[in-house]
């Protein structure tokens, strides 16, 4: 698995517009509409309020959202890759000479990782993810060793601290200031894994609007590092029925880009006008608001 992170198969390096590179933020289209409001990604690029109505709650009407299951899944999901990428980077430090015994290391730490993992969560999520973050935390464990193997393997004369050196390249919780473009300019990089760029991972369906994030995440690391990033990959987890890790090469093209910068300046008048968008059709109850909408409003 890590090694489509660290080895994409790119075929075609898609062909972006200068106009449309994050380090033009000065100009029209990648220009903030307002410099007064800043976004995070998510209110940005989140469509399951398909009105944004979720967003004019949370910041005109300063309602205060409540975490649901699935957000807490998701929420744990990602601090176990944050952890388990700590606890990688200490294990290569250690120059282990085999994928077993890289294995050993990482696993040997498991249930100091998935504990500390948990510390911050409700105990009634606890008591029913303990036993599924322990499988995936093998999972990882098991990939990176066989990626490390394999390393090793294909290239034997390279030392060992250069195969180590790949691993340490990618990093969890990127922060990147997204500030330039009208966004927060405390934005987090699920992974950072170059040369594939920016991966978000991702414990609900598939949905077509993920990708609007790789794209905001992309422009904002190029108007605040000056460096093209042309992918990202969606990494979707799953823990029902054995643990399940779909992953999604996206090319980062100018119509994404567009797109993000239209909902960005959409999402900007609505706030800076404090406009109601109203309800909209269908409220998702994983939607953190719903219990507003369903008693409040509904």
């Amino acid at each position: 698995m890590f090694a489509e992170i660290l080895y994409p198969k790119i075929v075609d390096i898609p062909s972006v517009s200068e106009e449309l590179r994050g380090w033009n933020w000065k100009n029209p289209p990648v220009a903030p509409l307002l410099e007064s409001i800043k976004l995070g990604i998510w209110e940005v690029t989140s469509r399951y309020c398909a009105t944004r109505y979720d967003a004019y709650l949370h910041r005109v009407l300063k309602v205060s959202p409540r975490p649901t299951k699935p957000m807490l899944l998701g929420r744990v999901v990602h601090d176990l890759f944050v952890e388990t990428f700590k606890c990688l980077k200490k294990a290569i430090l250690e120059e282990p000479k085999s994928g077993s015994e890289l294995y050993y290391i990482l696993t040997s730490n498991r249930k100091k990782v998935v504990a500390h993992t948990l510390e911050r969560f409700p105990t009634n999520l606890v008591d029913d993810i303990s036993c599924k973050l322990n499988s995936l935390y093998n999972h990882l464990s098991l990939q990176i060793s066989a990626d490390y193997d394999r390393l090793m393997v294909e290239a034997p004369r390279i030392a060992r601290p250069s195969i180590a050196d790949r691993f340490l390249t990618i990093s969890c919780e990127r922060p990147v200031d997204g500030s330039r473009l009208g966004l927060s300019s405390w934005l987090m990089v699920d992974i950072y894994a170059p040369p594939i760029g920016i991966v978000e991972v991702k414990t609900g369906p598939l949905k077509d609007f993920h990708e609007l994030s790789l794209s905001g995440y992309a422009l904002a690391m190029e108007s605040s590092e000056y460096a093209p990033i042309n992918f990202g990959q969606l990494m979707y987890v799953y823990l029902n029925n054995g643990i399940r890790i779909l992953r999604k090469l996206v090319r980062i093209s100018d119509e994404l880009r567009k797109e993000f910068l239209e909902e960005r300046d959409k999402l900007m008048e609505i706030l800076y006008h404090e406009r109601d968008p109203g309800l909209p059709n269908e409220c998702p109850e994983s939607c953190p608001y719903y219990f507003y909408c369903k008693d409040g409003k509904v």
